[in-house]
């Protein structure tokens, strides 16, 4: 054993996670605090990949751990980007090329790895997105089972992924927050180790790899000046911060970066906190299209807090057109297409180099934590075609049909109609359809119903004579 877990609030020590990865004294997060003493010396000498750092995490032998060579992504500096912006410096840490395609993919293979040398047979992960895609392929090719809690604001590209790993996929609640609370329930009921990377402290372990290969990468030649990080929970930020000081700890880093953190402005408790000095306090009505930011309440907020404070940075809220226009640039200056979290880097630094809070000649790391790939409406967005306004009524006409049958919910729907929409069109007709009181929907178990209204069948007997006619 090479550290224990502390628990953040009564400082209880556990040599091993327990089964929630909380403290079982006061349920609080847990956090890993490495044994210096022992460490005898460190050497990476392994492949550029993940597992490089292995020494730097709880114990995990050989045989069980899950790699699948996530790690060792990209680092680049951005030319385009840089002279776009004004700039000289700007550099990009691409987790894009990870095997799912999103840094979660580090916090999942060493969280799954646990669990197997725990002997652990199955675990929990409340998502809304990546985290939830990557537990779902790891565990598919590992002989740990899993169960997947999403809500119902999902990025449903990332939705899909979970979907074609597994069939243990579970909607409970509005926003991750929701499901998180969710997780930790059927946690205890059935025995599942929580493998939510917002609770489970190895995620801040697993992340902080990311630094540790971009000191590797310059060898405090070109070390940054500042660093952007996107925050929902607050806890990537957390990590990228605790590795530059271990590093430096260790005599492998000569100098700490100012840690900027940002959120988008329908959701940004902590920049809010940052910005009033005080203590974070959730968010009431949150909302912005960057699905993976969109955390009401922070579990590792006060800790990106610390971090922001410590390293002299800041913490900005972006709106979301600017993450869109950021998409853009950086789409059509480096060729990456990355998500909206990540863009929301991209319109961050544009911001302080215009207001000149950043010289032009101060290297920054923008952390570009996944694939545009995942979220349709980032392309709905960005593309410029008129929209059909018969190919909308035809799928509504097709939606009541399926109603007037029988009840159903919207992936079922979405299957019915033979899968050639997106899912993310089908909840969007489901919503627009419920707007205008012609269905409404029910809870039933962990799905959302929708029926058809008086009125629903009313609208759908006069399209069908329209059609006729037609």
């Amino acid at each position: 054993m090479n550290g224990v877990f502390i628990c953040k609030s009564c400082k209880k020590q556990y040599g091993i996670l327990p089964l929630t990865a909380k403290c079982e004294r006061c349920n609080s997060i847990l956090e890993f605090q490495l044994d210096y003493d022992r460490i005898e010396s460190i050497s990476f000498d392994t492949p550029f990949t993940f597992w490089r750092y292995h020494t730097l995490f709880p114990q995990i032998e050989e045989i069980n751990r899950l790699n699948w060579n996530e790690g060792g992504t990209p680092f680049l500096k951005a030319k385009n980007l840089s002279s776009e912006l004004g700039n000289s410096n700007i550099f990009l840490k691409d987790e894009t090329k990870n095997p799912t395609h999103s840094y979660s993919d580090r916090a999942t293979s060493l969280i799954l790895s646990y669990a197997l040398e725990m002997q652990y047979k199955s675990v929990v992960c409340a998502s809304n997105g990546n985290s939830g895609a990557s537990v779902a392929a790891y565990a598919a090719r590992s002989p740990i089972d899993c169960k997947i809690i999403v809500p119902r604001k999902v990025a449903i590209g990332k939705l899909a992924q979970m979907h074609i790993f597994s069939d243990d996929i579970i909607e409970v609640g509005e926003i991750l927050d929701d499901s998180i609370i969710f997780s930790e329930e059927l946690c205890i009921k059935e025995e599942l180790f929580q493998a939510t990377p917002e609770i489970n402290p190895l995620s801040i372990e697993a992340q902080a790899t990311i630094v540790y290969e971009i000191i590797e990468k310059v060898k405090n030649e070109t070390l940054p000046d500042w660093i952007i990080i996107p925050m929902g929970s607050g806890g990537l930020l957390w990590s990228i911060w605790k590795g530059f000081k271990l590093f430096n700890k260790l005599g492998l880093c000569d100098a700490l970066p100012r840690i900027v953190g940002v959120q988008a402005v329908g959701c940004s408790p902590i920049v809010e906190a940052f910005e009033k000095n005080a203590s974070i306090s959730p968010v009431s009505n949150p909302n912005t299209n960057a699905l993976e930011i969109l955390v009401r309440n922070p579990y590792w907020g006060e800790e990106a807090l610390t971090a922001i404070n410590e390293s002299k940075g800041i913490a900005l809220s972006v709106s979301d057109k600017e993450i869109i226009s950021a998409e853009r640039v950086l789409a059509r200056s480096e060729g990456i297409f990355a998500e909206s979290a990540s863009s929301a880097t991209i319109a961050c630094v544009k911001r302080l180099l215009d207001e000149k809070v950043i010289d032009k000649t101060e290297n920054v790391v923008c952390l570009i934590t996944g694939s545009g790939l995942k979220e349709p409406y980032i392309i709905k967005a960005l593309s410029e075609r008129p929209k059909v306004m018969g190919q909308k009524v035809s799928t509504k006409l097709e939606i009541l049909r399926i109603l007037e049958v029988n009840e159903s919910y919207g992936y079922k729907i979405w299957q019915d109609l033979g899968s050639i929409k997106s899912i993310q069109s089908i909840y969007q007709h489901l919503n627009e359809l419920e707007d205008k009181e012609l269905v409404y929907s029910k809870q039933l178990g962990n799905k959302k119903y929708f029926v058809i209204t008086e009125k629903g069948k009313q609208v759908l007997s006069a399209l069908e004579t329209l059609v006729d006619l037609l």
